[in-house]
This record gives C-alpha cells, sequence and structure tokens, in this order.
C-alpha cells in the first residue's frame, strides 16, 4: 500500500495553519462567486489544514523533500 511518511515540521505546520485558517476565513468573507471561493480559497485552505494536523504533504513527497527533522518524527 502507498503511504507517505511524515515530512512537514513544527514552524511547517504552524505556518500551514495560519495561512490554511486565513484562506478558510477568505473563502467565507470575499465578495466573490461562490465557486471562485470554494475552489480558490476552500480547497486550498483545507488542503493546508489537513496537511498540518498530519503532518504530511503529497508535494514534499513527490519532490521527495521534508522539512521534519528527526524529534519531529512519531
Amino acid at each position: 500500500m502507498w503511504t507517505v511518511k511524515q515530512n512537514v515540521g513544527r514552524l511547517d505546520r504552524v505556518a500551514r495553519v495560519v495561512i490554511g485558517l486565513g484562506l478558510v476565513i477568505a473563502g467565507v468573507l470575499v465578495p466573490m462567486p461562490l465557486v471562485v471561493r470554494v475552489v480558490a480559497f476552500g480547497a486550498m485552505g483545507t488542503y493546508l489544514l489537513l496537511a498540518s494536523v498530519f503532518g504530511r504533504c503529497v508535494g514534499y513527497h513527490l519532490l521527495g523533500k521534508s522539512t521534519c527533522s528527526l524529534a519531529d518524527q512519531p
């Protein structure tokens, strides 16, 4: 089975939470068409929040990158 190891470090996770919450809030408050708000803000914000909660980023995995130090590993 294909799995992604934890590859998002603590500082990266905090940044993703802050940016993700900002995008989700913008998706609610910005006066744009619903489709634009859901796609542009909601989907990206939700992805960032989920990546920070689980500590795994598919993009980092595909690039072979990790911001996770050995102390951050479970």
